[in-house]
């Protein structure tokens, strides 16, 4: 397979993938909510859609990456910019809250609001890395009455002599996408651009090519 494309294995699709998959071990039919759009919370998508859950919803605040997202997988999308989020996601899940939230962006307040989307005996995956010294707040009266976890999941709890060739079949068998995730490609002397493009929110995946 072209480097481009493998090279996006070693983060961010075994980091979101391996939240579903490795991590949370998410059954066919269960609820999913993947909190941020970019290149990890795409491959949680993915992932969700590989595992057969359904509804598989989407939030973000770019029309852009909700965009991307239904075309990864998604179910449906919830602008959280626009929308209620809890309200929309209840509507979206026939009324109940979701089986399995995962939240892949470092923003404060991401880890709060997914805890208030799982459901009784539901769970929160916490993936996106925020900044040193970021907490949350949860009651954990809440979590303790209703059975419900919360879970951290480092780079997807990736086996990788076991994952990374499992992501190639699936991606060469045409059921996994790899070159859609590449929103830019960048001469070593253009990093900075490519930087920037990242950091802007615009970008999937950004990569350099030699």
């Amino acid at each position: 397979m072209a480097l481009d494309s493998a090279s996006l294995i070693a983060c961010g699709v075994l980091t979101g993938m391996g939240a579903v998959v490795n991590t949370a071990g998410v059954k066919a039919g269960s609820s999913v909510v993947v909190i941020g759009c970019g290149g990890v919370g795409l491959n949680s998508i993915q992932g969700a859609r590989l595992a057969g859950a359904s509804p598989i919803i989407a939030v973000d605040i770019e029309p852009g990456k909700l965009a991307a997202a239904r075309e990864f997988g998604a179910t449906e999308t919830i602008n959280a910019r626009s929308e209620n989020v809890a309200e929309r996601a209840a509507a979206l899940n026939a009324g109940r809250k979701a089986d399995w939230v995962f939240v892949t962006v470092g923003v404060k307040g991401a880890a709060e609001q997914g805890a208030s989307l799982m459901k009784r005996n539901g769970a929160t995956v916490l993936v996106g890395m925020p900044p040193s010294g970021v907490t949350a707040s949860i009651d954990p009266g809440y979590l303790a009455a209703d059975g419900q976890r919360i879970l951290g999941s480092k780079m997807g709890s990736a086996r990788p002599i076991i994952d990374v060739p499992m992501i190639v079949k699936l991606y060469r068998e045409g059921r996994l996408k790899l070159d859609q995730l590449i929103s830019g490609r960048y001469r070593l002397e253009s990093i900075n651009e490519a930087v920037a493009s990242s950091r802007s929110g615009a970008a999937l995946r950004n990569v350099i090519v030699f």
